[in-house]
């Protein structure tokens, strides 16, 4: 009975140690308008979307930037929120260690007004950061 509780505490410890560990990062930023700096305990990179505002029938340019991706395991999935679209993994292309980038278009939709996501992960070791950009696109 003497060995249990510290067996036990051993065991929680390992646990914690062992289990991959998520942060969300939660903003404000309305990334069809402007760059966005996410930051959170440490980590920060800048994400932009070009050319502002989005034309849905040509394509978009979404980049991440910054030191803390070097080493990171970055991906990005297209949403359509307004509509059934389902999600579409974006290829990022490292350009350099600290600059990842992909272009792509929408997929065409009737809509006169759709609201779309980008949902983005980074990974390290056990720690994974995540976060949403919901933006509108208007179809003229």
């Amino acid at each position: 009975m003497k060995f249990l509780i510290p067996v036990a505490i051993i065991g929680l410890i390992l646990a914690f140690m062992f289990v991959p560990r998520e942060k969300r990062i939660e903003h404000t930023c309305d990334l069809s308008k402007e760059t966005c700096l996410l930051t959170k305990q440490g980590f920060m990179v800048t994400v932009d979307i070009s050319p502002k505002p989005i034309d849905p029938v040509n394509s978009f340019t979404f980049t991440l930037q910054g030191k803390d991706l070097e080493g990171m395991e970055v991906k990005a999935w297209l949403i359509g929120i307004s509509f059934v679209h389902p999600a579409e993994e974006l290829t990022l292309k490292k350009v350099t260690d600290q600059l990842l980038s992909v272009k792509t278009n929408l997929p065409f939709c009737t809509e006169k007004l759709m609201t779309w996501r980008i949902h983005l992960q980074a990974k390290k070791d056990r720690l994974t950061y995540k976060t949403n950009f919901d933006f509108d696109v208007i179809r003229n």
